[in-house]
């Protein structure tokens, strides 16, 4: 029993680690690029409003090398956001362990402490995963999947 203790707690201590370097990371990141983030959110105002061909062609060019200064830092942004999507679903699968635990012991017959300071805390982790998974969805991979037909030209 004291194995399983001991490696449940290595494993959220591993858990919280990589999450608080991956959020670390994501804060400092935008912290630093706000600047360039807010200004490509104003060019995609003036893209997406604007008849003139001439200013869009200029703010195509203006976005572009705004995204190159970015490109480094928007690729580790990207990825650690993708291993807390990876950590959230991680956490989704504790609580579902514990769940089918709870199940199979009571069948057996056997004690299980159910609510325990363990499940409360895998709760609260599922809600929060489940808040995460589905922000990074819809805010982050919203524009990133395309019709897979499409030529490098018509994508451009």
């Amino acid at each position: 029993m004291k194995a399983k203790v001991t490696a449940v707690a290595v494993l959220s201590i591993l858990f919280v680690t990589f999450s608080t370097i991956c959020y670390e990371i994501v804060i400092s990141t935008t912290a630093h690029k706000l600047p360039y983030i807010v200004q490509l959110r104003e060019i995609r105002e003036v893209l997406t409003t604007s008849d003139n061909t001439t200013l869009i062609q200029l703010k195509l060019e203006e976005s572009n090398e705004i995204y190159e200064i970015i490109k480094d830092d928007a690729i580790t942004l990207h990825t650690s956001f993708s291993v807390i999507e990876y950590l959230s679903i991680l956490n989704l699968a504790f609580l579902l362990q514990h769940m089918i635990s709870f199940i199979f012991i009571k069948r057996l017959g056997r004690f299980y402490s159910f609510p325990s300071l363990t499940h409360i805390t895998d709760s609260i982790l599922f809600g929060c995963s489940i808040y995460t998974i589905r922000w990074f969805i819809t805010n982050i991979d919203k524009d990133l999947n395309s019709d897979p037909n499409m030529t490098d030209m018509e994508f451009r």
